[in-house]
């Protein structure tokens, strides 16, 4: 069942095709049939190279079933919300013109739900999270929410959390970490 497994890996990446430059990535992967999977730090690249250095068992060829390049997760950024004014939160993180939908609750963080509409994807918002807003990113990725925080707003924090629908049915949706936002009077 090994051959052919790749042993020793580099990964680059490129926006044209032609330059490549270092390896974004290097690594060993051990012999299993196991998913295998190579992190790197995001950059903006339209093309992916995966090199095989070496097969498990010293063989001269490598194969690969299916690759996935998967986007890093989305992450939140805010100031503290003031009841009756705009919120000023911030996801980055996003694909270029991508819906984000931002989940708010008052009961905390932990195991949520996993609701259809957004992909099936396990919240980390207690409910009764809800989706309280809607942006779609910029060319960067970026997402800015300045909703009003309703003025009647009555707890010490909200936990937010992002959420981007990707793939068919939502198998390849992704989430922000839940963050605890203060609320001021």
């Amino acid at each position: 069942y090994s051959n052919g497994h790749i042993k020793d890996f580099e990964v680059y990446v490129s926006s044209n095709g032609v330059d490549w430059g270092n390896p974004v990535s290097t690594g060993t992967w051990s012999l299993s049939l196991l998913e295998k999977s190579s992190e790197f730090a995001p950059v903006r690249a339209r093309y992916v190279r995966l090199r095989a250095l070496s097969e498990v068992d010293g063989n001269p060829w490598t194969s690969a079933a299916e690759i996935s390049i998967v986007a890093a997760a989305l992450e939140v950024d805010t100031d503290p919300l003031v009841p009756g004014e705009a919120a000023d939160v911030t996801v980055v993180g996003g694909r270029p013109g991508e819906p984000i939908h931002l989940v708010g609750g008052v009961r905390g963080s932990g195991c949520g739900p996993c609701p259809p509409s957004l992909g099936g994807l396990c919240l980390d918002v207690l409910p009764p999270g809800r989706v309280v807003a809607t942006a779609v990113t910029d060319e960067s990725g970026r997402a800015h929410f300045s909703d009003p925080v309703p003025e009647n707003l009555v707890p010490d924090e909200i936990t937010l959390q992002a959420v981007a629908v990707r793939g068919s049915g939502g198998q390849r949706s992704v989430k922000s970490a839940a963050t605890v936002v203060p609320v001021e009077d």
